[in-house]
């Protein structure tokens, strides 16, 4: 609930010991619902608590961004066979 609610999660030396990472969803306007993540991630001893929040904010900011580009339409392979099987 607190890193919906916070728009970012973090987690210190839950994957790895002596690394932390902060993660945003990514979730375009159109799909409303997230499509990936953009995440950063380093040592405890370089990006300790007093960093959590700028780190957060530029991870959003990345994020953000990134939800902006995803296309209008939904992405379609020059070679689909489906597609073809049901044009038929």
């Amino acid at each position: 609930r607190r890193t919906r609610g916070r728009g970012w999660g973090l987690a210190v030396e839950e994957a790895e010991p002596g690394i932390v990472a902060i993660a945003a969803p990514i979730v375009p306007r159109r799909v409303g619902a997230a499509i990936g993540a953009v995440s950063v991630a380093g040592p405890t001893l370089r990006i300790g608590p007093d960093r959590y929040e700028d780190l957060a904010q530029r991870v959003i900011e990345a994020a953000g961004d990134l939800a902006d580009l995803w296309p209008a339409t939904p992405f379609r392979r020059a070679h689909d066979p489906l597609r073809q099987a049901r044009a038929v």
